[in-house]
């Protein structure tokens, strides 16, 4: 069965990253059912158990002693054995009698709690709060250290941290964007089709009309470079081809991204910090004058929980302004009103915090 499911998931279009998660969670799941059960169990007889299955689904113990697996490696678990009922169903019917779907619901309401349409799992270590979200001058000046390169590749540089800094785009969307999904506006600015993470649709960001000016240059410059070095490749905006390069053949890789940032970071002398960081920074800023729900439509979150709880980060700063702007409210309101005394409450203000801020 695990063979045919393989086969078929790769038929089915699975990325190659995907692709290799689910292997490895459909090959350890009957593994961590047969410990469980002190007897070996196969993939079918699992799904004969159900609550054997909801166990194994939710088991957070390592191969290693002392280990316990992340909440985002059982969620991943959870999703191979969704993927293998869908794929599996013909068979899987037969074996059951029923709707494969409909035991992994049956096995998930033993161990996990009900939330809307889903399921959230019990077990797993809690994932940690998201790493260091830059400041707007600290990433201002990493930018502008990254775009002293030489040739096109400073234009690459500066262009692609900034579509990061100014959109929360994710570094792997952006970077693997074609010149094909880039569409001219009218206007002049240039509209991006990136492909979000778990999304068949692609998520439009628009670009300023500067940005896309030095988009424009950037292409220009490298297209220069090409026909001087003798490159076939060429950057033609709105024409099928890689966008980001770093030379004749294929696209700029990850690796030379975090390098180019980590050397930028050394140079201009703030704390290092990833590419990923850059989607942190934006959600920061943003929520420090937007409200969150329009925040978390602009940098394609789903709902409010993992923007709050990895994404925004409070700068002692951004506190030190709205504590500034609370004072300066009440000191209006008090001059407004000369004949309160010193113990009126004024109106409670809403903050950016999402809290109400009592002012005297």
């Amino acid at each position: 069965m695990l063979a045919t499911f393989l086969r078929r998931l790769a038929a089915s279009g699975a990325a190659p990253k995907g692709y290799t998660a689910y292997r490895y969670q459909m090959r350890s799941l009957p593994e961590i059912a047969s410990r469980l059960a002190g007897q070996a169990i196969t993939l079918g007889t699992l799904f004969q158990q159900t609550t054997l299955l909801g166990r194994a689904l939710v088991d957070d113990r390592g191969s290693v002693a002392d280990l316990q697996l992340s909440r985002w490696t059982l969620a991943q678990r959870r999703s191979a054995v969704r993927s293998f009922a869908t794929l599996m169903q013909p068979e899987l019917q037969r074996l059951l009698g029923q709707d494969p779907h409909a035991v992994v619901d049956s096995a998930l309401r033993c161990v996990a709690q009900r939330v809307g349409a889903g399921y959230r799992l019990s077990g797993g270590k809690p994932r940690k709060r998201g790493g260091h979200a830059p400041t707007a001058t600290e990433v201002a000046a990493v930018i502008d250290a990254a775009s002293h390169c030489p040739g096109f590749t400073g234009l690459r540089n500066a262009v692609f941290f900034r579509i990061l800094a100014e959109t929360g785009t994710r570094v792997n969307a952006l970077r693997e964007l074609d010149c094909g999904d880039c569409v001219a506006m009218p206007s002049g600015s240039f509209r991006l089709f990136v492909h979000a993470k778990g999304d068949d649709a692609a998520r439009e960001v628009e670009l300023g009309r500067d940005l896309s000016d030095r988009l424009r240059e950037y292409a220009d410059a490298f297209n220069r470079q090409s026909a001087v070095s003798g490159w076939r490749a060429r950057i033609r905006l709105g024409e099928p081809g890689p966008l980001w390069r770093n030379g004749a053949h294929g696209r700029w890789s990850y690796r030379s991204i975090t390098q180019i940032l980590r050397a930028a970071c050394a140079e201009v002398g703030v704390r290092e910090f990833s590419p990923h960081a850059l989607r942190r920074g934006f959600a920061t800023r943003a929520a420090t004058s937007l409200p969150r729900h329009v925040v978390a439509l602009a940098g394609g979150w789903r709902g409010l929980e993992r923007l709050d709880d990895y994404y925004i980060q409070t700068h002692e700063a951004h506190m030190r302004t709205k504590l500034e702007q609370a004072h300066d409210a009440a000191a209006t309101w008090r001059e407004d009103r000369p004949d309160a005394d010193s113990t009126t409450v004024a109106p409670a203000r809403r903050t950016s915090f999402g809290s109400s801020m009592p002012t005297r």
